[in-house]
């Protein structure tokens, strides 16, 4: 279990911010909105953190692939228009990268 405390912190830490922020929304449901977000999360957290653990990807063209992905998630789950998939996905990924590399340098 102590193995996975480097993976599972930081997973639950960004579900959480990202489905508060998700949930500012008015017009999506809130039990629709944390399924989709914990569902774009299990895509892109995995492959995000083996790929940087791994010095694959640098941490910005990371957080650009895992944005786009989600982007693309929240636009087809949802349904949402693609500008409006686009900027949850911009605004959620933006604040937990910002914080995580506020936590990681200071």
């Amino acid at each position: 279990m102590r193995d996975l405390l480097p993976y599972l912190v930081p997973f639950v830490a960004t579900v959480s911010i990202e489905t508060g922020i998700a949930s500012l929304s008015p017009r999506w449901r809130i039990r629709r909105l944390i399924l989709m977000v914990l569902f774009a999360n299990c895509l892109t957290h995995p492959v995000a953190f083996t790929l940087y653990e791994q010095d694959v990807l640098t941490w910005l063209p990371l957080e650009i692939l895992v944005t786009a992905t989600e982007t693309l998630v929240y636009a087809r789950l949802a349904p949402m228009p693609l500008p409006t998939a686009l900027r949850m996905g911009v605004l959620t990924n933006a604040v937990t990268a910002g914080l995580a590399w506020i936590l990681r340098y200071f």
